[in-house]
């Protein structure tokens, strides 16, 4: 199992969260309490639990995609 801490933007955190509820994906997520970044933008800290073998970061970089309207590198 691999666990990851990192501080990310609490709409990416939120959408996140959803994704693994509608869709029953096997990571476990628990996020920290928002605080405001020096560039005042809206943050959480979150944990992340997953199997070695799960590609965290290809979840991750769709969600960030989605969530500013970015195209997938091809």
């Amino acid at each position: 199992m691999q666990i990851r801490s990192f501080d990310i933007d609490s709409r990416l955190a939120s959408a996140l969260m959803q994704r693994i509820r509608l869709e029953h994906l096997p990571i476990h997520l628990q996020r920290g309490i928002p605080f405001v970044s020096e560039n005042d933008n809206q943050m959480e800290t979150i944990q992340i639990e997953c199997a070695d073998d799960y590609p965290f970061n290809e979840v991750l970089s769709d969600i960030i995609n989605q969530e500013f309207n970015l195209s997938k590198g091809e």
